[in-house]
């Protein structure tokens, strides 16, 4: 499935996009696998790198948990001019053009990724949040299992899914031919849920020292489930997080002075979302922190405003603006076709409804607490 769409600008960007090699749908032994051959696509442009950057061309190659896709932004001249050759070396060369230590040496980058990633307490934190709540690991996978992955393996699963992609977003000036392309059919979306777990809050350790940090993060156990409430999520915590401004932020940080920084994040994942926030915080205010969040997430009524509403979507509004004037930079919509998205909705949401949404993922017994 080809998809175009024209801008007024003279600039143009092509998506390559695979939601059947999706992390999401890895299980057991796999996890990890479509990380490396979202690597490996990337190497499979080399041969050309160098020209697509005289003609200015960006490109990046990207695994997130529903998909994995490769972009190309620069001028619509220019791009017109690279995208036969661009097609050509990802779509229409196979396995065969990378050798045995092509790939090794991507498997040891990979490796070196994940080893520093579960050295980062805040990133393993939040990933086993994850882990433990949804039994979902993170896009990067499992180091085993890369460790594991052989040449012959990645060979034919490379074969089996690059050269049919699911679908090829471009928007630019101009309609542009594509040469003939097969593509994968749409995996089903794969509905996620919590696991059974121990919902007791994390204890700090007695020999804890009171100025080691600790990151604590409360990660939602109900996964938000279509576009209005996500879209109604996006701007509760944006009221919550976003800036200066936010409730957590000013609560937290200006007033009480207990954390060093206080963030929320959605974490999509094709038809549903998860809601989390964390905090950075010595071990000596762990427990007043965990008691001051939960009492603001439980009473979203109280401390989400209605002006803090107008102003939150006063921001949205702007920003959507911003992304029309550049639209190739704005192809969320068309790349996640099918998925769960906020654009569409967020503009309509109404204060009332807001809150309503707020109260349904935002109650009491709507989180999980893991400490780091």
């Amino acid at each position: 499935m080809i998809i175009q769409e024209t801008n007024p600008l003279e600039m143009a960007g092509l998506y390559i996009v695979y939601d059947t090699l999706s992390p999401l749908d890895e299980t057991g032994c796999r996890q990890g696998l479509s990380h490396v051959i979202e690597h490996m696509i990337g190497k499979a442009m080399t041969p050309i790198s160098s020209k697509i950057h005289e003609y200015g061309i960006s490109d990046d190659y990207c695994t997130n948990f529903e998909l994995v896709k490769a972009s190309f932004t620069g001028t619509a001249e220019a791009m017109e001019k690279m995208i036969p050759a661009i097609i050509q070396q990802i779509l229409f060369r196979d396995a065969a053009q990378f050798t045995q230590e092509d790939f090794e040496s991507e498997r040891r980058a990979i490796s070196n990724e994940l080893m520093q990633s579960s050295a980062d307490v805040f990133h393993e934190t939040i990933h086993r949040s994850h882990r433990e709540s949804f039994g979902i690991y993170g896009p990067e996978g499992t180091l085993d299992n890369v460790r594991a992955y052989t040449f012959d393996e990645f060979q034919k699963d490379y074969n089996r899914v690059v050269p049919h992609p699911s679908r090829i977003v471009y928007v630019g000036p101009r309609q542009i031919q594509f040469p003939e392309i097969e593509f994968s059919e749409q995996v089903p979306f794969k509905p996620i849920s919590t696991k059974t777990c121990n919902d007791s809050a994390p204890k700090i350790p007695e020999t804890a020292d009171k100025n080691e940090c600790n990151i604590v993060v409360f990660t939602g156990v109900e996964p938000i489930v279509g576009n209005r409430d996500y879209a109604a999520m996006n701007l509760a915590i944006h009221m919550l997080t976003g800036n200066d401004e936010g409730i957590l932020f000013d609560k937290l940080r200006t007033k009480e002075g207990l954390v060093y920084s206080c963030f929320g994040e959605m974490l999509p994942l094709r038809c549903s979302a998860i809601q989390y926030f964390y905090t950075v915080i010595t071990s000596e205010n762990t427990n007043k922190v965990m008691s001051l969040m939960g009492e603001i997430l439980e009473n979203p009524e109280h401390y989400l405003s209605e002006d803090l509403f107008t102003h939150a979507k006063k921001y949205y509004e702007n920003t959507l603006k911003a992304t029309q004037i550049l639209r190739f930079c704005n192809c969320q919509n068309l790349i996640r076709q099918g998925m769960i998205t906020e654009k569409h909705d967020i503009l309509d949401i109404n204060y009332p409804e807001l809150i309503a949404t707020a109260r349904k993922y935002l109650a009491p017994g709507k989180f999980r607490l893991f400490v780091g």
